[in-house]
């Protein structure tokens, strides 16, 4: 995950350099938090949580769980931003939101051959999606969407460089593999 940060960021920092840099507005307090948020649970623990919980559940289970980030967008965007949608969508939202609490909680009662463990990393993973989506939303309104993903990839870096380190301590030869 370290590396294919690095490499956006090279790629995205050359862009920026090159087209970008000239009449971009200037990066404020509050979107250096917006950035922040974005790039910690947008770019890194979305990737890193996907990536663990799809070794511990199965694909049509992570791919339910994923799918219902939408559900989450809709209903914080309605209890917190109070935009409104009709009646139909809403009662969609609900159904769809008891399927995927249903597949989430399978493995508890042993009808499904996913893992609960996994399941809930799944859900993390959505989660962290969710909140950076937000973060996002605001950045774009302001920024180059190509800006918004150079500084993204770049801030997610250090959070990611732990994870590259301890991946590289338990298996030192997998560059060579």
């Amino acid at each position: 995950m370290f590396l294919r940060f690095l490499g956006a960021t090279i790629i995205l920092f050359i862009i920026y350099e090159v087209f970008l840099v000239k009449n971009q507005p200037e990066i404020n307090q509050e979107d250096r938090k917006d950035f922040l948020v974005a790039s910690f649970f947008g770019a890194f623990a979305n990737i890193a949580l996907y990536f663990l919980g799809q070794r511990l559940t199965t694909v049509i289970d992570a791919w339910v769980i994923t799918s219902s980030g939408t559900l989450f967008v809709i209903a914080i965007s309605y209890i917190f931003f109070k935009e409104r949608l009709s009646k139909t969508v809403y009662l969609g939202v609900i159904i769809a939101f008891i399927g995927t609490l249903i597949i989430i909680g399978t493995p508890i009662l042993k009808l499904g051959s996913g893992n609960l463990f996994g399941n809930i990393l799944m859900l993390g993973s959505t989660i962290s999606g969710v909140i950076a989506f937000f973060s996002y939303r605001r950045l774009v309104q302001k920024f180059h969407p190509l800006v918004v993903a150079y500084y993204t990839f770049l801030l997610a870096l250090p959070f990611a460089f732990p994870l590259f380190l301890w991946d590289f301590w338990r298996n030192p030869v997998w560059l060579s593999n």
